[in-house]
């Protein structure tokens, strides 16, 4: 019998085997689907984690027209933003409410977190700009001339869905997902980067219809933070000849600079523009330029695109510049012959120049606030003595203690920051918790230095509370959206709130003792020093 067991469990190793090598051949045999040169498809962006903690959840509808073949594309966002780019003007056109009207930024085509852009290069010191050219007549094509004219387009229109022909993108059969159809077919694609590891699927139909991407990682949107992004899609329909060109034109209402208007520099930082939707999902496509170890594994990391070999050497050699200046710093540190007592490590700005990071963290017209010499903001005044404030402390736990939220694709951690201390005072007034909107500060609080999904600073949002506003609406009456949107606060009720803003000044301990006497402060942090980069 234990002959015949034997015999039986091999069988059974042999049929298991047969069918993993018949599986594995049908997945390679599998042809992904192509999504149309021209298109219109729609597609619910939605947020889940945001429905722990707020009522209304964050759904985002989106609409597209994208014409591939000729380099347009037409993304319209909740009915309030619009995104068109266009490939033979080198432009693209973000078009949002702000706060009672609509403002148009112009920004050139790639422009985005995979680098320095080049208009940003060009209001860095001259000195210390990298050599870039038009054309990179070095590089040999290695596809036909259609095929490379449609992915250079592809490359450079606001990410809408995955190119499931990449072979990152691997096949793994029919699966079953909640709120799909029985026949769906799976598409992976699994990010390790570091000790954080990254899973996307793209779920089609049997006839290579798109129907969801499923994120856990990075936003292939805009390249937020790590979270579950659930994309919906619907209403794709190819189309069998071009847009009429009315669909891509820039509309008056826009306010929208001249055609022949330069553009302006835009990144993803949230002190300044930023494009509304990045091509953050082409940081993760092989480089074309290799030949250093270090230097390239950077690149694959960070998804860094060279337009051609001689720029690539340029910013190797600025790489390898502030590696050791970095190894230098923390070499100090470690000896104690330094001030310092951090440590610096390798990031995403590591090729590039102390000139191009200041020109993007502190652009040309983007004006700060000096909280030191607002004269409406206070100094704070110890109301603990000598030995009274406690060696620990935590406010976490506590009604004072928001729960975490989530700013989604949207600049606005200025307005987290705000509103986390305005209900920290509010609990320490009344005694319980009450959330507050951060939305009603992203419509509202239009001014020099605050601009709704686009950045802005704190001080500025205290003096609307504080000043204009007279109050702050709950989340409740006005839910958090991750959009701007035109300002709602005439017809939406609010608490009223009376005060000022305090500053604590004198380093760790006046900081101790204000955490303990007043509670939760909102910081910011002062970013200028090189070694913040």
């Amino acid at each position: 019998m234990k002959g015949v067991v034997r015999v039986c469990l091999l069988a059974l190793a042999i049929v298991a085997v047969a069918a993993n090598s018949e599986a594995n051949k049908k997945h390679k045999k599998h042809s992904p689907p192509v999504w149309a040169d021209i298109y219109t498809v729609k597609f619910d962006f939605k947020i889940p984690y945001v429905s722990e903690y707020q009522k209304d959840p964050v759904v985002n509808k989106f609409e597209v027209w994208q014409d591939t073949k000729n380099g347009f594309q037409r993304v319209v966002k909740d009915g309030l933003e619009t995104i068109l780019c266009l490939v033979d003007a080198d432009a693209k056109y973000t078009i949002y409410p702000a706060k009672d009207e609509y403002n148009c930024m112009k920004t050139e085509l790639g422009s985005g977190p995979s680098g320095p852009t080049r208009r940003l290069q060009s209001v860095a010191a001259p000195g210390a700009q990298l050599r870039v050219e038009e054309n990179d007549e070095d590089e040999a094509e290695s596809a036909p001339a259609s095929v490379e004219k449609k992915k250079k387009i592809s490359e450079v229109l606001t990410f809408v869905m995955p190119d499931l022909t990449e072979k990152r993108w691997v096949y793994q059969g029919r699966q079953s997902m909640e709120g799909l159809p029985k026949d769906t077919e799976m598409y992976e694609y699994d990010l390790k980067n570091g000790d954080m590891k990254q899973t996307y699927r793209m779920y089609v139909s049997a006839d290579g219809t798109p129907l969801r991407l499923w994120q856990l990682g990075t936003n292939l949107y805009t390249g937020g933070h790590k979270d579950v992004y659930i994309s919906d899609f619907y209403d794709y329909a190819p189309q069998k000849k071009a847009f009429d060109e009315s669909v891509f034109a820039v509309p008056e209402w826009g306010n929208c600079p001249k055609n022949d208007a330069p553009p302006e520099s835009a990144h993803t930082d949230a002190h300044g523009p930023v494009d509304a939707i990045s091509r953050a999902v082409r940081r993760m496509t092989p480089a074309t330029h290799y030949g250093d170890a270090h230097y390239d594994a950077f690149v694959h990391r960070h998804g860094r695109r060279h337009r051609h070999s001689a720029e690539y050497e340029s910013r190797r050699a600025e790489f390898h510049s502030n590696r050791a200046r970095i190894e230098a710093h923390n070499e100090a540190v470690s000896r104690g012959e330094s001030r310092h007592t951090h440590t610096l490590g390798v990031n995403r700005f590591a090729d590039w120049t102390s000139e191009e990071y200041e020109a993007m963290v502190r652009p040309p017209g983007r004006q700060r606030a000096n909280v030191a010499e607002d004269p409406a903001v206070g100094r704070h005044r110890a109301a603990l003595g000598n030995g009274m404030v406690p060696a620990q402390l935590s406010w976490k736990g506590t009604d004072a203690d928001s729960p975490v939220k989530d700013q989604g694709a949207c600049g606005s951690c200025w307005t987290f920051s705000t509103v986390g201390a305005i209900e920290a005072a509010y609990y320490r007034q009344k005694g319980r918790q009450q959330l507050f909107s951060e939305q009603n500060l992203v419509d509202c609080n239009w001014v020099k230095t605050n601009k709704g999904c686009y950045g802005g600073q704190q001080i500025d949002a205290f003096h609307f509370i504080f000043d204009e506003n007279k109050g702050l609406a709950t989340e409740e009456d006005y839910p958090y959206r991750a959009v701007n949107d035109f300002c709602k606060a005439d017809s939406v009720p609010k608490v009223p709130f009376t005060g000022r803003m305090v500053l604590v000044e004198g380093g760790e301990e006046p900081l101790k003792e204000a955490l303990a006497s007043k509670g939760p402060m909102t910081v910011s942090v002062d970013a200028g020093d090189d070694t913040f980069r």
